[in-house]
């Protein structure tokens, strides 16, 4: 039988992740790779580590976790968009950054191929 970790009780060591922060990076992982119905609250709860009540303090429910996994996401996605527009002064050079980068974190699920369709076509387009 799996040993399952034991959710610890008071605050996160210094430099350690807060629970809240641990749920979100659990969810994250999770509802990317299977999906936002096939994941649910138990499952999240045991993968992070904390308690269904931590959970719950935190994230009135199900949905309000969604919305803060999509909210999260949303900021990452413009995060990377306002670094890679610092950084490269050409659009076509820019939108590349952009595709590269969001396949990279995971913001884009696709295949590989498709990857680098986007990119030739962008510094086609754009070159």
């Amino acid at each position: 039988m799996k040993a399952v970790a034991r959710p610890r009780r008071g605050a996160p060591a210094k430099g350690e992740a807060s629970a809240r922060e641990r749920i979100l990076a659990t969810a994250n992982e999770l509802f990317y790779r299977e999906g936002i119905r096939a994941i649910g609250v138990d499952t999240v709860v045991e993968r992070s580590g904390v308690s269904k009540t931590s959970l719950y303090r935190l994230f009135e429910s199900k949905d309000a976790l969604i919305a803060a996994f999509a909210a999260e996401r949303d900021q990452s996605f413009w995060a990377l968009w306002d670094y890679v527009e610092e950084q490269h002064n050409r659009v076509a050079s820019q939108l590349a950054m952009i595709i590269n980068g969001a396949y990279a974190t995971g913001l884009i699920a696709e295949s590989a191929d498709l990857k680098g369709d986007l990119v030739d076509a962008a510094l086609k387009l754009l070159a």
